[in-house]
């Protein structure tokens, strides 16, 4: 089995992993406190209602929670920390083989993520 494949699917199976065990509770957070729409409804690129997506799902819109993309970047930074913690505390090369920080091409879409999450 070649090395890429594994170096690949072990971090994505771990933010995966992640994800599965933050969506609970970030869903019972959300809806605790209510993070959703106070009132339904679009308003189209020219300005008016879009009356017809208003009809459709105007007041259904108002129940969904809003912020569920937390649980991807939550799942992403927890999965890049916990890799480079084990690698570090490990000291074996096999597991730095796993750290996807010590590559050049990460820090661009890292930095994205983290600036998009800010905003």
């Amino acid at each position: 089995m070649d090395i890429t494949i594994i170096k690949i699917f072990i971090p994505a199976l771990v933010a995966f992993a992640l994800g599965i065990m933050l969506t609970p509770i970030l869903t019972h957070f959300l809806y605790k406190h209510r993070v959703w729409k106070r009132r339904g409804g679009k308003i189209a690129l020219s300005g008016e209602i879009a009356t017809e997506f208003n009809r459709l799902k105007g007041a259904g819109e108002t129940r969904t929670p809003r912020m569920g993309g937390v649980v991807i970047w939550s799942a992403v930074l927890g999965t890049i920390s916990l890799l480079a913690s084990i690698a570090w505390l490990a000291g074996n090369p096999a597991w730095e083989q796993l750290v996807w920080l010590s590559r050049s091409q990460t820090w661009i879409p890292l930095a994205t993520l983290l600036i998009g999450a800010g905003i």
